[in-house]
């Protein structure tokens, strides 16, 4: 999770950086890395499961629903998750920040159809103040029959477009993110 530098090394950006983070006990510094979370690793299993009823405009002519739609799910399973967690996004945007997409994709196993429900498994995969990727699992229900996986990364930026880290302008979200991730 972390990696040690000795008082000994001196590497001054290290230093600078780390300042904040002296182990008073064994006399180190610490820096900080990305924390992963590996889907069948330890840890959590799933954050949060979100359910939706596939509906009828979702569909093409032969009932089965169009591609762009599971994107749409991921995409509301990570704001139920976020309202899950105490951090809605309305509240997050008040503070001046957004979380842009920065890439998605979904790799589809079998359609669904009309009127099936779909529970839509949320994870963090990874985090590090700047960077969100969360990892998504679509089933359906009844049969636990697995649709689809996907993949969304995010970013924090302030309201001029600019990337900011969490850890410095919105500590509380950042603490929940580690919270769920570890």
């Amino acid at each position: 999770m972390c990696q040690r530098f000795s008082r000994n090394s001196y590497i001054p950006w290290i230093a600078l950086y780390c300042r904040r983070r002296y182990d008073w006990k064994n006399g180190n510094f610490w820096q900080e890395k990305t924390v992963t979370n590996r889907f069948y690793g330890k840890g959590r299993e799933y954050l949060q499961d979100y359910e939706h009823k596939a509906q009828y405009y979702e569909t093409d002519q032969m009932g089965i629903i169009h591609h762009s739609n599971y994107i749409r799910w991921m995409e509301e399973a990570r704001m139920n998750y976020l309202s899950g967690i105490g951090f809605p996004m309305e509240k997050i945007e008040a503070e001046g920040i957004a979380s842009p997409v920065v890439d998605v994709s979904c790799q589809y196993k079998k359609s669904c159809r009309l009127n099936e429900i779909i529970r839509v498994r949320i994870r963090i995969k990874e985090y590090n103040s700047i960077k969100l990727i969360l990892e998504y699992e679509m089933y359906e229900k009844e049969s636990g029959e697995l649709r689809a996986v996907g993949v969304s990364t995010h970013c924090f930026t302030d309201r001029e477009g600019h990337i900011v880290s969490l850890k410095k302008r919105y500590l509380q979200l950042d603490s929940a993110f580690y919270e769920n991730l570890i």
